[in-house]
């Protein structure tokens, strides 16, 4: 057999096949092929799943921005109820200040109203006087006769004034007459008690006196002791200063006595005196019968008082008088407006405004 020339195979027919040892394959192309694998499924899973993300991304922005378009609008519709409310608010007091409005111009109306009526009435008034004046003047004889009027109507004024200071210091007087007799009255009153503050002391000391009396007759009658000598000289020397006090007591009554005596007949002399004052009328002279200056009527609602005199009696605008009631002054008027004989007044500045009523009189505050 030639060992260097291997025979021939056998056809398949003639031999059978011989089974060949297993070979395995190189690793890196083991590795290549599984890295192949792996991006293979990587490409595929990031086709599969990009536009899921996608999807979800988007979706995720669209709500977020429809919760901040909802809470924008929430927002804008609370402001937009509050604006409304505010309208509301603003509208409900335009309708209140519309109604006081409406009030207040028909009050307004009513005050103008009444103030047309009272400008009427003074209106009338004043016709009504200027022809009582008329026919005053047609009446009077004579311009000479007016001044004369005048004058004696001035002279009794300046009278009236003197008799009203001579009854003010004859009240003056009065009052103090008054005063000093209360004082000794009072005065004669603590005489009395004094009085009897003594009497009752009087009465005391000889209550005291009549026991020491009884104690020395009681004395006296015991027999003379020795030891019972010294008691007996101070019994009797407490007599004595007992007896010296009652003397003392009792003249201290009778001087208290003299004293209220004196009182009484004094104040019995004031009293007839006083009586006699309050009874005196002081002499006035003859005056012819003056209308004095007085108030007609008072509107409250102005403050504007009427008075029954003008520029006949020599009154002009800016003129103050004194307003009496009762003897007190309660306020002070200034003439606002003037005619032929009435006066329109107002209060001054400062003075208090009462409630005036007609026939308060009105004295000349020295302008």
């Amino acid at each position: 057999m030639n060992a260097g020339n291997p025979k021939p195979p056998l056809p398949f027919s003639a031999t059978p096949a011989i089974p060949q040892p297993y070979q395995r394959p190189k690793k890196w192309i083991t590795r290549v092929c599984l890295l192949l694998v792996i991006t293979l499924g990587l490409v595929m899973i990031w086709l599969l799943l990009g536009p899921w993300a996608e999807n979800s991304a988007i979706q995720n922005h669209a709500q977020k921005e429809t919760e901040k378009s909802r809470t924008t609008l929430q927002a804008k519709n609370n402001a937009l109820n509050r604006d409304i409310q505010a309208h509301q608010n603003d509208a409900e007091q335009m309708q209140r200040r519309q109604k006081k409005l409406a009030d207040e111009l028909d009050d307004l109306r009513s005050h103008a109203k009444v103030v047309i009526d009272h400008n009427n009435k003074l209106e009338n008034q004043v016709r009504q006087q200027g022809g009582v004046i008329d026919g005053f003047r047609q009446q009077c004889k004579s311009p000479d006769e007016i001044a004369r009027l005048r004058r004696s109507n001035n002279q009794a004024r300046l009278d009236l004034n003197k008799a009203r200071k001579v009854a003010e210091n004859s009240m003056q007087i009065i009052r103090a007459l008054r005063d000093e007799l209360s004082a000794r009255d009072h005065a004669a009153k603590e005489a009395k008690d004094n009085a009897a503050n003594s009497k009752h002391e009087l009465q005391a000391l000889s209550a005291t006196n009549r026991e020491l009396a009884r104690e020395n007759q009681k004395l006296k009658a015991r027999k003379p002791v020795v030891i019972r000598k010294p008691a007996q000289a101070a019994n009797a020397d407490d007599i004595k200063k007992l007896r010296s006090q009652l003397a003392e007591a009792r003249r201290q009554v009778d001087e208290l006595s003299d004293a209220n005596e004196d009182l009484i007949s004094r104040m019995a002399e004031l009293t007839s005196k006083l009586s006699r004052m309050e009874n005196t009328q002081p002499n006035q002279p003859d005056l012819q019968p003056v209308r004095p200056f007085a108030i007609m009527n008072f509107n409250a609602q102005f403050n504007i008082a009427t008075a029954n005199f003008g520029s006949e009696q020599g009154a002009q605008p800016g003129m103050r008088y004194h307003v009496e009631r009762n003897g007190r002054r309660i306020s002070q008027l200034v003439a606002r407006k003037v005619e032929f004989n009435r006066s329109a007044l107002g209060f001054a500045p400062g003075a208090s405004k009462v409630v005036l009523k007609p026939g308060d009189l009105l004295l000349p505050a020295g302008n």
